[in-house]
Protein backbone atom coordinates (compact mmCIF):
# COMPACT_ATOMS: atom_id res chain seq x y z
CA UNK A 1 0.00 0.00 0.00
CA UNK A 2 1.62 3.30 -0.89
CA UNK A 3 -0.46 6.79 -0.15
CA UNK A 4 0.66 10.03 -0.54
CA UNK A 5 3.52 10.67 1.66
CA UNK A 6 3.23 7.62 2.96
CA UNK A 7 4.64 4.20 2.73
CA UNK A 8 3.25 1.02 4.29
CA UNK A 9 3.36 -2.82 2.51
CA UNK A 10 0.72 -5.30 3.37
CA UNK A 11 1.29 -8.64 2.78
CA UNK A 12 -1.26 -10.76 1.05
CA UNK A 13 -0.61 -13.61 3.55
CA UNK A 14 -1.22 -11.16 6.32
CA UNK A 15 -4.79 -10.30 5.20
CA UNK A 16 -7.52 -12.17 7.51
CA UNK A 17 -10.98 -12.17 6.20
CA UNK A 18 -14.41 -14.17 6.77
CA UNK A 19 -16.01 -14.77 3.71
CA UNK A 20 -20.05 -13.91 3.57
CA UNK A 21 -22.30 -16.00 1.31
CA UNK A 22 -22.99 -15.28 -1.40
CA UNK A 23 -19.52 -14.41 -1.97
CA UNK A 24 -19.84 -10.47 -2.42
CA UNK A 25 -18.64 -9.01 1.02
CA UNK A 26 -15.06 -9.34 2.44
CA UNK A 27 -14.42 -8.30 6.08
CA UNK A 28 -11.20 -8.59 7.69
CA UNK A 29 -7.93 -7.22 8.97
CA UNK A 30 -4.80 -5.96 6.91
CA UNK A 31 -1.75 -5.79 8.76
CA UNK A 32 1.55 -4.43 7.40
CA UNK A 33 4.79 -6.08 7.24
CA UNK A 34 8.23 -4.75 6.22
CA UNK A 35 8.63 -4.06 2.84
CA UNK A 36 11.29 -6.38 0.64
CA UNK A 37 14.46 -4.70 -0.81
CA UNK A 38 12.95 -5.46 -4.16
CA UNK A 39 9.91 -3.50 -3.26
CA UNK A 40 11.89 -0.79 -1.53
CA UNK A 41 13.58 -0.48 -5.02
CA UNK A 42 10.50 0.28 -7.05
CA UNK A 43 9.36 2.26 -4.84
CA UNK A 44 9.36 6.32 -5.56
CA UNK A 45 11.61 8.42 -3.29
CA UNK A 46 10.40 10.44 -0.96
CA UNK A 47 10.71 11.29 3.13
CA UNK A 48 8.49 8.12 3.67
CA UNK A 49 11.08 6.12 1.85
CA UNK A 50 13.87 7.29 3.53
CA UNK A 51 12.63 7.33 6.52
CA UNK A 52 11.76 3.30 6.45
CA UNK A 53 15.19 2.50 5.03
CA UNK A 54 16.96 4.29 7.45
CA UNK A 55 14.88 3.16 10.82
CA UNK A 56 15.36 -0.26 12.21
CA UNK A 57 12.05 -2.38 13.07
CA UNK A 58 9.95 0.17 10.68
CA UNK A 59 6.78 -1.45 8.60
CA UNK A 60 6.16 1.73 7.10
CA UNK A 61 6.54 5.34 7.52
CA UNK A 62 4.21 8.59 6.64
CA UNK A 63 6.73 11.50 5.60
CA UNK A 64 9.11 11.47 8.32
CA UNK A 65 7.35 9.14 11.15
CA UNK A 66 8.39 5.28 11.17
CA UNK A 67 5.78 3.10 12.31
CA UNK A 68 6.00 0.31 13.99
CA UNK A 69 3.08 -0.84 13.55
CA UNK A 70 0.13 -0.57 11.13
CA UNK A 71 -3.16 -2.43 10.86
CA UNK A 72 -6.96 -1.49 9.54
CA UNK A 73 -10.46 -3.45 9.95
CA UNK A 74 -12.28 -3.20 6.14
CA UNK A 75 -14.85 -4.55 4.27
CA UNK A 76 -14.65 -4.63 0.98
CA UNK A 77 -17.92 -5.30 -1.15
CA UNK A 78 -16.70 -7.41 -4.49
CA UNK A 79 -20.49 -6.78 -6.13
CA UNK A 80 -20.17 -2.94 -5.77
CA UNK A 81 -16.40 -2.65 -5.70
CA UNK A 82 -16.40 -0.15 -2.77
CA UNK A 83 -13.49 -1.10 0.09
CA UNK A 84 -13.99 0.58 3.84
CA UNK A 85 -11.71 1.38 5.43
CA UNK A 86 -13.24 1.33 9.08
CA UNK A 87 -10.40 2.29 11.15
CA UNK A 88 -6.33 2.31 10.94
CA UNK A 89 -4.54 1.74 13.95
CA UNK A 90 -0.79 2.44 14.09
CA UNK A 91 2.67 2.53 16.75
CA UNK A 92 5.22 4.64 16.19
CA UNK A 93 9.12 4.55 16.71
CA UNK A 94 10.07 7.74 18.56
CA UNK A 95 13.86 8.59 17.90
CA UNK A 96 16.22 11.08 19.24
CA UNK A 97 14.83 14.06 16.88
CA UNK A 98 11.44 13.42 18.12
CA UNK A 99 10.79 16.89 19.37
CA UNK A 100 8.89 17.12 22.94
CA UNK A 101 5.36 18.22 21.94
CA UNK A 102 4.99 21.63 23.99
CA UNK A 103 7.52 23.13 21.88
Amino acid sequence: MHMDHTCVHLDPDDITHVKHRPLVSYAGTAVATAPSKSMLELSEDCDAKSTLVQTQGCVGAYDKMPLASASCLFTMDTSSDIFIMHSFQVSVIHTANDLPLNE
